[in-house]
């Protein structure tokens, strides 16, 4: 039936059209409003987390460890345990990781002195998650990841690595020598002089008799060195940054190769000074004279025996003077690379598995578990009371790995071959009572001749970017 008003029905009809289309526009603005308040904006797609966890590839993670005496079983079962991807583990010493003529793994787990090298052979990729930058480090920081730990993952001003450890020899005496944390010592000669025993005079004219770790052997020199150099480390410590002359014969340097040979002397058979490190804890808890040697955190867990009779001899809030006057305690400790840290390889094929291994890998629970079997890898925490003596030992190691200008040498290019000259003339100067002045000089020329085979402006940028100027 059709109106009588047909006016009057089409103006209804348009306002009712205007009604319609009002109401849709305010639906709008209310649905716009309500998106923009939600965390994630309208064009962002949530990821549930199982979607970010990479799937299970049955093709195997091919992982090398650079450290000899790696319990790979331990790190296979512990991997199983949180994880169904499938992985392949090979053992190598540095020579003949080094050896190969390219990095054909996933992961590569190694010294932290070897970063230059891999990094110039283009063997590595960069982090792409990087580590936590801590905003403060102070030496009380417990926390945080220490600032030597991050500084030895970076080479040329980028990230290649994640930390699993961090070598920072410190000095330990026996609690029958007398000294303890709170001990101010000025000199080395005061410091040997306390812990001299009566069989010390007898033994002067004695060689070594312990077979020789020359690793052990050079990060010891190099704590003492460190100890006694004047030089600011930023700028680096065993070269003349300008022309990369070698500095290892200058007088620091003698006389650190004197205080080693003294501390040789007043061990059994020269553990003190040559002895790996394990060797030196065993000398340290079983001798039955003052004992006092330069040792490495974190082989207190790997023993078996108490530990209970150690003490930490020096640490850097009692160590007034160490050398000269000049010299600041807070100075003392040198990272010298035996550290291990993990690297993705250029050749990674599964580079989200591997990521996913790498930061497991690093967490705190898995290094507290496998540093019991691996040397390199640190725990987070000690594993025995808070009165023993491994507490004391990390409680030191981490405030002098939270030191900025930690020195941190030699990691470029050719570093093993340097080490290598270093610790062939230290084991003859100790072995066979050779004369140190001599001994160090030819070190010195070794050294030249090995930069001019490297190219001495190729090391020179090399040396820079090793110690994070570049």
């Amino acid at each position: 039936m059709s109106s009588n008003h047909p006016q009057r029905d089409m103006l209804q009809f348009h306002y009712l059209a205007n009604a319609v289309l009002l109401a849709k526009a305010v639906l709008g603005v209310l649905i716009l409003a309500t998106g923009c308040s939600q965390k994630n904006s309208p064009t962002e797609i949530s990821v549930p987390d199982s979607a970010k966890t990479p799937q299970v590839s049955q093709i195997p993670l091919r992982i090398w460890i650079v450290e000899p005496s790696a319990n790979v079983e331990l790190v296979r079962r512990q991997w199983q345990s949180v994880s169904e991807q499938p992985i392949e583990l090979e053992v190598l010493s540095t020579a003949s990781f080094l050896a190969r003529p390219s990095c054909n793994c996933d992961i590569v787990v190694y010294p932290a002195r070897l970063l230059g090298e891999l990094v110039k052979r283009a063997w590595l990729t960069k982090v792409r998650n990087k580590p936590a930058e801590p905003s403060t480090a102070g030496e009380s920081a417990v926390n945080v990841v220490p600032v030597a730990w991050l500084a030895q993952c970076r080479y040329g001003g980028d990230t290649w690595a994640r930390p699993l450890g961090c070598s920072v020899p410190i000095l330990l005496g026996d609690s029958r020598s007398g000294l303890s944390a709170q001990a101010a010592v000025k000199s080395w000669a005061e410091l040997l002089k306390r812990t001299a025993n009566e069989n010390s005079q007898a033994a002067q004219s004695q060689p070594v008799q312990v077979a020789v770790d020359h690793d052990a052997l050079v990060d010891r020199f190099l704590t003492i060195a460190g100890s006694l150099s004047q030089r600011n480390p930023k700028f680096g410590i065993l070269f003349e940054m300008q022309t990369m002359r070698a500095r290892i014969g200058e007088a620091e340097f003698i006389q650190a190769a004197e205080t080693l040979r003294t501390m040789a002397r007043a061990s059994r058979g020269g553990v003190a000074a040559t002895g790996s490190w394990n060797q030196t804890w065993a000398w340290l808890m079983d001798d039955g004279e003052k004992s006092l040697s330069i040792g490495l955190a974190g082989q207190t867990e790997k023993s078996t025996q108490p530990t209970n009779t150690i003490r930490v001899a020096i640490g850097p809030s009692s160590m007034n003077v160490l050398g000269s006057e000049e010299k600041s305690a807070s100075n003392f400790g040198w990272n010298t690379g035996s550290g291990l840290i993990a690297s993705l390889s250029e050749s990674c094929r599964q580079s989200s598995r591997a990521d996913q291994f790498v930061e497991w890998l690093a967490t705190p629970a898995t290094r507290n578990i496998l540093s019991k079997a691996i040397v390199g890898i640190d725990p987070d925490a000690p594993v025995s009371g808070p009165d023993a003596s491994d507490w004391q030992v990390a409680s030191l190691k981490r405030r002098l790995a939270n030191r900025v200008g930690l020195p941190m040498e030699l990691r470029f290019p050719g570093a093993e071959r340097y080490r290598a000259a270093l610790g062939q003339q230290l084991a003859r100067i100790l072995e066979r009572n050779a004369e140190i002045a001599d001994g160090l000089k030819q070190v010195a020329a070794e050294w030249e001749k090995l930069t001019d085979e490297l190219g001495r402006k190729q090391q020179r940028t090399q040396y820079e970017h090793s110690l994070g100027l570049l």
